[in-house]
C-alpha cells in the first residue's frame, strides 16, 4: 500500500499525483492512494482559495522564521491517519505494509502523521518527504510523539534540491538532523541544481529504489 499526498495548489490526479508517481514508478502488487487536500484560502497566495493541506503565511529564507499552521497541519495529519486506519480495518493491511509520503506540504503532513498520528505501538512501513520539512520540529519528541521509539522503527526518505527557491535546502538538512536526533532510520539525498520540483529523473530513481527495497 502506497499513500502519496500532493503539495500546495496541487491535485491528486494532477502532475504531482497519479501521472507523475504511479505511472513513473511501477511496483507490481502495490495499491496507490492519492487523496486531495481541501480547498481553502491561502495567505501567501493572496487569500485565494486553492487546494492546500494548511495555510502558509509567507515563504521564508530560513526554517527558523517559517511559521507553521499548527491546527490545520494536525488536522490534515489526522485525516491521513484516518485513511491509514481505515485501510487497516477494512482491508486488513498491517501498518508496516503501508508507506506514506508526499511532495512539499504533502511530505510535511506525511512526516507529522507518521510520527504523531498513529499513536503508541504502531509504526508504518516507511515515510518519504520530497522537497519538504518537519513542521513544529521543536515539539518533538514531546509533546508530539506518543511513542518515542516510532522514529527508529520507521524507515524515512528525504530528498531536497539545493536550488529550491520555495523551501530552501536548509529545510531539508534541518529536518534530517532533527529526525536523526530522534533515532530515525533516515536516508537523505541532496539533488544538485534542483529547484522546488516534483519527481525529476534523479529523484524518481531514488524514490523507486527506496520503495523497491521496502516493498
Amino acid at each position: 500500500m502506497l499513500f502519496r499526498s500532493h503539495g500546495l495548489g496541487g491535485h491528486a490526479e494532477g502532475t504531482d499525483g497519479v501521472g507523475i508517481a504511479a505511472n513513473l514508478i511501477k511496483l507490481p502488487g502495490v495499491k496507490w492512494v492519492f487523496p486531495d487536500a481541501p480547498t481553502m484560502p491561502v495567505t501567501v497566495e493572496g487569500g485565494k482559495n486553492i487546494p492546500s493541506w494548511y495555510d502558509i503565511d509567507r515563504f521564508t529564507d530560513t526554517v527558523e522564521t517559517f511559521v507553521d499552521d499548527q491546527p490545520r497541519i494536525l488536522q490534515s495529519a489526522q485525516f491521513v491517519t484516518g485513511i491509514v486506519q481505515e485501510l487497516m480495518a477494512s482491508d486488513g493491511i498491517p501498518p508496516e505494509k503501508i508507506v506514506i509520503g508526499g511532495f512539499s506540504q504533502g511530505g510535511a503532513v506525511a512526516l507529522t502523521a507518521a510520527l504523531h498520528g498513529l499513536g503508541k505501538g504502531a509504526n508504518l512501513g516507511g515515510v518519504f518527504a520530497l522537497s519538504s520539512y518537519l513542521p513544529m520540529r521543536d515539539m518533538y519528541p514531546a509533546p508530539m510523539m506518543a511513542d518515542p521509539q516510532v522514529a527508529a522503527r520507521t524507515p524515512m526518505l528525504l530528498v531536497h534540491g539545493d536550488s529550491d527557491d520555495i523551501l530552501p535546502f536548509e529545510f531539508g538538512t534541518v529536518t534530517a538532523q532533527k529526525l536523526d536526533s530522534l533515532g530515525a532510520n533516515v536516508e537523505f539525498h541532496r539533488i544538485y541544481g534542483m529547484k522546488h520540483e516534483r519527481l525529476n529523473a534523479e529523484e524518481t530513481a531514488i524514490l523507486a529504489r527506496w520503495l523497491g527495497q521496502l516493498l
